[in-house]
């Protein structure tokens, strides 16, 4: 137990450094939204697209596949602009959005803004927050769900190639 005059130890650190954490945050942030809507759209248009199946149906259906095709495609990708328009641009903002989240009173927004710097004072202040973020109590971890789906969203996109190429 430290007594009034020496210093606490400080908690151990994250394995992820502050500045890497708040990297892959924004990256997280900045595409989570058009990978989500390229993921329901492009799967909502393939299940349709098999639904309305021209073997399925008489030939002079072929045109409601196409307008299906198109439209579900069309919708799909405007809806994924709208979603990565309204991501956040910088990661500044990223982490303004993270400090206000974990009440860390500007610690990430500072890091965000010296994560280019090797001076001492952008050093100590890495340290500090990530002895802060070590100590927070359902701790913050990166995001990893990030290739997986990018991954799913590539396999859709396989699956509407092949689609078009057997049909």
């Amino acid at each position: 137990m430290p007594t009034l005059l020496e210093k606490p130890p400080l908690p151990s650190a994250p394995l992820v450094p502050p500045s890497d954490l708040l990297r892959q945050r924004h990256r997280w942030e900045r595409w989570r939204g058009l990978l989500f809507t390229l993921l329901a759209g492009l799967g909502a248009t393939l299940v349709a697209l098999w639904v309305f199946h021209l073997y399925w149906q008489t030939p002079g259906n072929g045109k409601i596949v196409a307008a299906i095709w198109s439209g579900g495609s069309f919708l799909t990708i405007l809806a994924a602009l709208v979603g990565w328009r309204f991501a956040p641009s910088s990661l500044l903002d990223t982490a303004q959005q993270m400090d206000r989240h974990l009440t860390a009173k500007n610690r990430l927004e500072t890091t965000a803004a010296l994560h280019g710097s090797t001076s001492l004072l952008a050093q100590a202040q890495r340290d500090e927050t990530a002895a802060y973020l070590s100590r927070q109590a359902g701790g913050v971890r990166p995001v990893r769900a990030l290739p997986w789906l990018a991954g799913a969203v590539l396999f859709l996109i396989i699956a509407h190639l092949v689609t078009l190429g057997l049909w």
